[in-house]
């Protein structure tokens, strides 16, 4: 319930709503607040186990995002036939930020380089790009350009 939408709050009232027993102890929010996150460890360390079978097209964009009162980039590499999310990571720069960590992590998780890459024409997605797939490549760390 807690991922499809509803509040740990509407989960507590949901529990007590649909139990009938006067004896029986019902969990708080924070309680739920435990088991998700328990539920996503457990999620998390399950998916890890594979390796996508993603095509060799890949989608690369920012999101700008508005955290409070600050504008945030959120950088995502994305599978383009299967809209697997490859890699994502939060910047606070839009043309300047160096994603290539998020870039060498997409290559990590899909274990190739695609053979074409759908993006904008920000410098910073190219530098980066490059940057890993010369470090994945030629098999050496090279210095971004």
């Amino acid at each position: 319930m807690y991922y499809r939408g509803m509040s740990r709050r509407e989960i507590s009232d949901h529990w007590i709503d649909t139990r009938q027993s006067e004896d029986e102890k019902y969990p708080s929010h924070g309680i739920i607040s435990m088991w998700a996150k328990q539920y996503a460890t457990r999620i998390s360390e399950y998916i890890a186990q594979f390796t996508p079978d993603v095509s060799d097209i890949w989608s690369t964009d920012e999101l700008h995002i508005l955290v409070g009162k600050v504008m945030r980039y959120l950088y995502v590499f994305m599978c383009h036939g299967t809209r697997w999310i490859l890699s994502a990571g939060m910047e606070e720069t839009k043309r300047s930020a160096d994603i290539t960590p998020i870039a060498r992590n997409a290559k990590m998780t899909a274990g190739k380089v695609p053979e074409v890459e759908l993006r904008d024409g920000a410098p910073n997605l190219n530098r980066s790009i490059n940057v890993a797939h010369k470090e994945i490549k030629g098999g050496k760390k090279k210095a971004p350009l």
